[in-house]
C-alpha cells in the first residue's frame, strides 16, 4: 500500500510547492543604498574596530556599525537623504563628513578615510561632500528631480511625471487628430490613464532616448504603480507635493529593477524632528490657457469658449 501511494503523495508535496512558489510576492525595486570605506592611518596601515556612525539630518536616526579586521566598514538599508558620517579610533583624530545625500538606491563609498593621530582638540571636518561621492559600484546614467525643481518650475497637471519633458532626450509623442500635436499634455481629469477621458498620463505618450512609446515605468517607494500588462497608464500619479525626489534611471541600473528600460523612481517625504507644513491653493481659469502654436496655424480653437460647474 507503501508504495502504491507515493506517486500520489510526491504529486501532491510538488502542487503545493508550485502553489507557494506562485504565491510568493514580487520583488520590489530597491530603493535604499549603502555606504562604505576603509579606515586607515597616516602610514596606510588599516584601522580595525574604527567606530563609524551615519546620523540623519533631518530625523536624528543614528546607524552604528565597525571597520573588520582589514579596515572595511558597509552601512546598507540606507534611505534617500541628507547623512552626517562620524569615524572615531582611541589615539587617532576623529573624521566627520556632513551632508552626505543619498538619492534612491545609491551605493556610495568614503574610499579610503585617513585618521590623523591625535592631537589636542583636533578634528577633521568635511562638509558637502555629495560631489566627490560619486557612485562606482554602478554604472547607472540617471538624474535626480528634486523637491526645489517640483517648487520652481510650473506644470499645467499635478503629476511629478511631467517634470520628465525638461531633461534631455525626452520628447512626446502619440499624435492624435489632424492638428498633429501630442495627445498628452498634463491634464488629469478622473482616472489617471489613456481611456475615454484622454490621454491622461506620460506613460506610452513619451519616448525616452529614443525609445517606445511603452518603455517608461514608474514606481512609488519601489512598488510598481503602472499598468502591468502594457505600461501604457498609470493609476496613481507622483504627487509633487508628496514626493522628495524623482529618481530618473535611463540606463545601465542593477538587475532589480525589472522593468523599464527607462524608470521613473519617485520616494516619498519623510518625517523629521521638527514640526513642519505647507498650506497651498491651486486654481485656474480657462481664459488663461493660451492656444497651442500647431493649432493656431491650423485655425483649430484649443481652449472653451464657456465653462459650467454642477450645483
Amino acid at each position: 500500500m507503501w508504495l502504491a501511494r507515493a506517486p500520489v503523495t510526491a504529486a501532491v508535496g510538488l502542487s503545493l510547492a508550485l502553489l507557494l512558489l506562485m504565491a510568493t510576492p514580487s520583488p520590489s525595486q530597491q530603493i535604499t543604498g549603502s555606504l562604505s570605506g576603509i579606515v586607515a592611518d597616516p602610514s596606510g596601515a588599516v584601522i580595525p574596530g574604527a567606530a563609524v556612525t551615519m546620523t540623519n539630518e533631518l530625523s536624528g536616526d543614528v546607524r552604528r556599525t565597525e571597520t573588520n579586521t582589514e579596515g572595511y566598514f558597509s552601512i546598507s538599508g540606507v534611505m534617500p537623504g541628507s547623512y552626517t558620517v562620524r569615524i572615531e579610533a582611541k589615539g587617532f583624530s576623529p573624521y566627520q563628513a556632513e551632508r552626505v545625500t543619498f538619492t534612491a538606491g545609491d551605493r556610495r563609498t568614503l574610499g579610503r578615510v585617513t585618521l590623523d593621530v591625535a592631537r589636542a582638540a583636533e578634528e577633521v571636518t568635511v562638509t558637502a561632500v555629495t560631489s566627490e561621492l560619486t557612485p562606482v559600484e554602478s554604472g547607472e546614467k540617471s538624474v535626480v528631480l528634486t523637491a526645489k525643481v517640483f517648487e520652481n518650475v510650473p506644470v499645467v497637471g499635478r503629476s511629478a511625471a511631467e517634470y520628465v519633458r525638461i531633461l534631455p532626450g525626452m520628447a512626446l509623442v502619440n499624435t492624435s487628430g489632424p492638428e498633429n500635436r501630442p495627445g498628452f499634455i498634463g491634464e488629469n481629469i478622473g482616472i489617471n490613464g489613456n481611456g475615454d477621458g484622454g490621454k491622461q498620463s506620460m506613460l506610452d505618450n513619451v519616448s525616452a532616448n529614443g525609445t517606445r512609446r511603452n518603455a517608461l515605468e514608474i514606481t512609488a517607494d519601489g512598488a510598481l504603480v503602472s499598468d502591468p500588462g502594457c505600461n501604457c497608464a498609470n493609476p496613481v500619479n507622483p504627487n509633487p507635493e508628496m514626493i522628495a525626489e524623482l529618481k530618473v534611471q535611463q540606463s545601465n541600473f542593477s538587475a532589480e529593477y525589472v522593468k523599464g528600460p527607462v524608470v521613473l523612481n519617485s520616494i516619498t517625504k519623510a518625517g523629521g524632528r521638527e514640526f513642519h507644513g505647507s498650506g497651498y491653493f491651486y486654481a485656474r481659469h480657462h481664459s488663461l490657457n493660451s492656444n497651442d502654436w500647431l493649432l493656431n496655424r491650423n485655425g483649430v480653437p484649443g481652449r472653451p469658449t464657456s465653462i459650467s460647474f454642477p450645483d
